[in-house]
């Protein structure tokens, strides 16, 4: 009995010595590589101060067998309603002053900042309502965004505006607490319900087209979500996002209200110190004004 015992725990010692050495193995192999066509995990860059948090997630999906799709979900908390501010290229409004979106955000102190609606492009039409003062009051049939002076945002659907604008005016938007004003659109979430997209409308929106985009939600007053996708970027995000899948998104975070901003080459996220996303014509599109987040 007592060879046996002996015997028993001299197999039991190099068993367990076999056992140490293949962990320290194992240890020193790389991690199994993700299967091909495997997107890669998200990518999440953090911000935080007294009265601001920033969490922005950097996430990839393929559209069909191969195409890539990159895109970012910031989700923004301020505690003051001033916290979410607009400004002009140049720092006045004009009907011809551009700007890239990194070079403005870095002059008013963002952390946080997004292409606005190029409000100078094109038509020039619409109303224009920036941090409580109006610049603009024209008739429009686009959707209308603006953001009250509690930090709660709201959409006005071009029908519901009456023919040419005639029954809504940047004075009656004034009147009702209004202090920023977008018009791009079209608008996406309303009451935490996707909104049907317009058959018609000054850009596409029919759900087979993809492109670069910007958007902004509110889930409620003082909590917003920046949904900014990449698109026209080979082997990084091959041609942009449908409208349905931003408001898939948007709805996934709860948002209440949600509005397409200016896209394609315009496209551009800031944060902190540097450009995130990758706009689709390799650099910045200088731009008539941003919007942006500060402490």
């Amino acid at each position: 009995m007592k060879t046996r015992a002996v015997r028993g725990k001299v197999v039991f010692m190099r068993k367990m010595r076999l056992l140490c050495l293949l962990l320290a193995l194992c240890c020193l192999l790389p991690l199994a590589a993700p299967a091909e066509g495997a997107p890669p995990e998200p990518v999440v860059w953090d911000y935080s101060s007294d009265t601001l948090t920033i969490t922005i997630t950097e996430e990839h999906r393929t559209i069909g067998a191969r195409q890539p799709l990159a895109f970012y979900v910031a989700d923004v908390r301020i505690q003051k309603p001033e916290q979410l501010r607009a400004a002009f290229a140049k720092d006045v409004y004009h009907t011809t002053y551009r700007e890239d979106t990194e070079s403005i955000a870095e002059r008013y102190g963002a952390i946080l900042a997004i292409n606005g609606d190029y409000y100078n492009h094109d038509d020039k039409l619409g109303i224009i309502l920036r941090n409580g003062q109006l610049y603009r009051d024209r008739a429009s049939s686009r959707d209308l965004m603006y953001i009250d002076a509690q930090g709660g945002m709201h959409v006005m659907l071009k029908d519901a505006r009456g023919k040419g604008t005639a029954t809504l005016t940047g004075e009656s938007l004034l009147a009702e607490g209004a202090v920023q004003s977008y018009e791009f659109g079209p608008a996406l979430i309303d009451n935490g319900q996707a909104l049907p997209l317009p058959e018609k409308y000054f850009i596409y929106t029919d759900d087979s087209v993809r492109e670069p985009r910007t958007a902004i939600g509110m889930v409620e007053p003082l909590h917003y979500i920046v949904v900014v996708a990449d698109g026209r970027r080979k082997n990084w995000s091959e041609k942009g996002m449908k409208f349905s899948e931003m408001q898939e998104i948007f709805l996934e975070h709860g948002c209440q209200v949600a509005y397409n901003l200016d896209g394609g080459g315009s496209t551009t996220l800031y944060f902190y110190d540097r450009v995130l996303n990758h706009p689709a014509g390799g650099g910045q599109r200088q731009v008539s004004d941003i919007l942006y987040f500060a402490d």
